[in-house]
């Protein structure tokens, strides 16, 4: 396997500041980086960094130092408090290289998403759910990649970094589509753990909630969840959108006279 230097490590890093376009642009002139040996550098780096005891009181710190009001902020805009988060600095730009090499990549992005450990590998997933974008991928790659989100939530069991919480967030926005729907309303009832069906929720309940028609069958999923879930955390969120959506109901039906 390929080995990335210095020089290729640099460059990896500053593909945090680029886009899918740019990296795809300037890795001509790196022959050496393929999929592959981000991926062997990425987990190197993770083994490496994650037992630093300087590393974990810095990423605990700085956790620390979010305000409530910036989470808070962060949910109202449909983000989450993961997104204030990002990967840690000497993971920069790895995320962001084997997303844009997709879909050459896609054995090393499901890998690297199998991983559970150390914590920041989490943050690493977010971060790549967050950018993954149609783009030029023809019809047979984005069904890969949205299998790719369906398996993540059926088998997820940490709402670390709220990766879960993104994944569903894409199907519902930058993948939706009726069948991504279908995979949400799935995963809502069958996701193995609490963590896979809470991000479910989190992204059935964007689109219901976007769509503003709140039909009987929409709300059903949820409901169900509310009733039935074996996790109280799921019935306690499922309750609170199903709240929310019945407020929202009632606005659109009242109309602008009721402004």
């Amino acid at each position: 396997m390929k080995t990335i230097n210095s020089e290729e490590t640099a460059f990896l890093l500053r593909c945090h500041h680029l886009r899918a376009s740019a990296i795809l642009a300037e890795l001509t002139n790196y022959p050496n980086i393929d999929a592959a040996s981000i991926e062997a550098s990425l987990r190197d780096r993770l083994k490496k960094r994650h037992q630093s005891p300087e590393y974990l009181k810095g990423l605990a710190e700085y956790r620390k130092g979010l305000s409530i009001e910036a989470q808070e902020e962060a949910e109202r805009n449909q983000r989450g408090p993961g997104y204030l988060r990002g990967v840690p600095p000497f993971l920069q730009g790895f995320p962001d290289a084997l997303i844009a090499l997709l879909p050459s990549s896609f054995s090393s992005v499901n890998r690297i998403l199998s991983m559970t450990a150390p914590r920041a590998i989490f943050e690493v997933h977010f971060t790549m759910f967050s950018l993954l974008e149609k783009g030029e991928l023809n019809q047979l790659e984005q069904d890969g990649i949205e299998l790719m989100l369906r398996e993540y939530l059926m088998n997820v069991r940490s709402t670390e970094a709220c990766a879960a919480w993104k994944a569903g967030l894409v199907l519902a926005e930058e993948w939706l589509s009726a069948r991504s729907e279908r995979i949400l309303v799935e995963l809502i009832a069958n996701a193995r753990f609490p963590a896979g069906r809470l991000g479910a929720i989190n992204g059935y309940s964007w689109l219901v909630e976007h769509r503003m028609s709140f039909s009987s069958a929409e709300f059903a999923p949820l409901s169900r969840a509310a009733r039935n879930d074996s996790s109280e955390s799921v019935r306690s969120q499922a309750k609170f959108h199903l709240k929310l959506m019945r407020e929202k109901k009632q606005v659109a039906h009242a109309g602008p006279s009721a402004a």
